[in-house]
């Protein structure tokens, strides 16, 4: 079972986790699929639904984020987890 765990232990690898923050604000969501972006030092996700669970999802996230059609957060989330398998 995945649980929450502190931030600081997150990967900052390039791996897509879910993150958690207590305070939204204008973005919406306390909950957030995103990766860690080492050229800005901060969380990036795209502006828009992507199926991060295939490669074609994964590669059109990618593309939006590096047209900066994405969001960014550098300390405001709290916790993270793995993305859950998707269903069979």
């Amino acid at each position: 079972m995945m649980e929450w765990q502190p931030i600081k232990t997150a990967p900052r690898d390039g791996t897509w986790v879910d993150l958690w923050r207590e305070t939204p604000g204008a973005y919406g969501s306390p909950r957030v699929t995103a990766r860690w972006e080492d050229d800005i030092d901060a969380w990036v996700w795209p502006d828009d639904q992507c199926n991060l669970w295939t490669e074609r999802g994964r590669a059109k996230a990618e593309r939006m984020i590096c047209r900066e059609e994405n969001y960014f957060d550098r300390g405001s989330f709290t916790h993270w987890m793995p993305l859950p398998e998707p269903p069979k």
